[in-house]
């Protein structure tokens, strides 16, 4: 390992044995940091006071040892507040208790680790993004500390925001605002991201914006199982939840046209890991695709990995935009497999311009006649024993590599340190 360069105080809400695109994340860039020289307290949540998370604690086991982690629990139920607290509540109810603790006892936490010893940075990691108000809270306590925010996606600007009121979307931009202005550094994944979000800030402050992609790490292919794809069907796997425009119900009516011929009927299995309403196997069983489509549940990380690893190719589904500024964490995962990818992206954005990096195939998600050609096309090449599409390069995929995403994020935090917390 390398000589130590730093110690990092890290606050990230989910991490290992939680599953979610962002503990993911976190945990494989700590891991990788810890292996460039940096040691790592972070400040994270009880994975039980998780109600809406998988656990996979064989993959937590994979990063004991990387990081030091400090649980805390908002539960009230669990973990009352104090009889001051409690009183000061019935009088002005915060919107929602368990966040409220959260921002509370977190920011309690980093200022108790900060006062017991010396680091060198503040690493904050949306999602969500009380994070970042936490770790403000924290800065203008101490303007000299050096603090990175990591916000992956877009807040105020996503098309998924949701705000009870015109006040609440105000309240949100000024938070959001003041994060930006306050941080030493700002890190999103893609170009997109970064250009919608800091469009409506002064010029000056692009200066703080550093990209650093998603990556997959390598090491974990060491603990799924070999998969071989299954003789006698083609086999599409889809990894992740769905939820909001991004659903599954055009993919399965392409699916459903596509099986009107006998012979592709006979030969394809679709199979979505995850979280799906209810509505949507409904579907499938009304558009007939018993015995082609599977809708198998949440599964652990690394056995959807394991599921994964068994198919001829892979699925990307993105909601229907005129630009897609997301850039999922699913692509690092199917670039480490080293499958086919089919893209159900929108032409136009941080997607698209990955996959077709890559050879990939892509197609809108709009258009259900090219989702349909783009599967016969894939089953016919399948058919063919040409593969269902283009392997990417490995060469290529590189930039992917954990290795190298996280390098791109320590640059972020060395010059956040450089600055010596002196924000413009």
């Amino acid at each position: 390992m390398a000589s130590v360069k730093g110690r990092i105080l890290a606050l990230a809400w989910m991490m290992p044995p939680l599953v979610f695109p962002r503990s993911l994340q976190v945990s494989r860039t700590l891991k990788t940091l810890k292996q460039y020289g940096w040691s790592t307290s972070v400040i994270t949540i009880l994975p039980d006071a998780e109600p809406f998370g998988t656990q996979d604690q064989q993959l937590a086991d994979l990063y004991a040892g990387c990081y030091r982690q400090i649980v805390l629990d908002p539960r009230e139920d669990i973990r009352p507040s104090s009889w001051w607290l409690r009183v000061w509540r019935k009088a002005f109810r915060p919107q929602d208790v368990k966040v409220d603790n959260w921002i509370r006892r977190a920011g309690a936490a980093l200022r108790k680790e900060l006062k017991a010893g010396k680091y060198d940075v503040l690493v904050t990691f949306a999602q969500p993004w009380v994070d970042h108000l936490v770790g403000l809270e924290v800065k203008r306590r101490q303007p000299s500390l050096p603090w990175v925010v990591h916000f992956s996606d877009p807040w105020v600007d996503s098309p998924y925001a949701q705000f009870s009121s015109d006040e609440q979307k105000k309240q949100a931009c000024r938070q959001e605002r003041s994060i930006i202005e306050v941080a030493d550094a700002v890190v999103f994944v893609n170009r997109y991201t970064a250009d919608l979000v800091m469009a409506k800030y002064p010029a000056p402050w692009r200066s703080k914006v550093h990209l650093a992609l998603h990556g997959y790490d390598n090491d974990l292919l060491k603990a799924v199982p070999e998969n071989h794809p299954q003789e006698g069907f083609m086999r599409v796997v889809h990894i992740g939840n769905f939820y909001g425009q991004r659903n599954p119900e055009l993919i399965l009516s392409a699916i459903a046209e596509l099986v009107k011929d006998f012979d592709a009927r006979s030969c394809l299995k679709v199979e979505f890991v995850g979280h799906a309403d209810d509505q949507f196997p409904l579907l499938a069983r009304n558009l007939g695709l018993d015995g082609v489509v599977a809708f198998s549940g949440k599964a652990g990380y690394l056995d959807s990995l394991s599921l994964a690893s068994r198919a001829d190719l892979l699925l990307l589904i993105d909601a229907p935009a005129e630009r897609n500024v997301f850039l999922p964490s699913k692509i690092a995962d199917y670039l480490m497999l080293r499958k086919p990818i089919l893209g159900i992206t929108p032409l136009s954005g941080a997607s698209a311009d990955v996959l077709r990096k890559f050879g990939c195939p892509v197609v809108p998600p709009d258009d259900p006649a090219a989702i349909v050609t783009a599967l016969r096309m894939a089953l016919g090449r399948w058919l063919a024993g040409q593969g269902a599409a283009s392997l990417p390069d490995p060469v290529e995929i590189a930039a992917f590599d954990i290795q190298q995403t996280t390098r791109d994020f320590e640059r972020a935090i060395e010059v956040a340190i450089h600055k010596g917390g002196k924000s413009i």
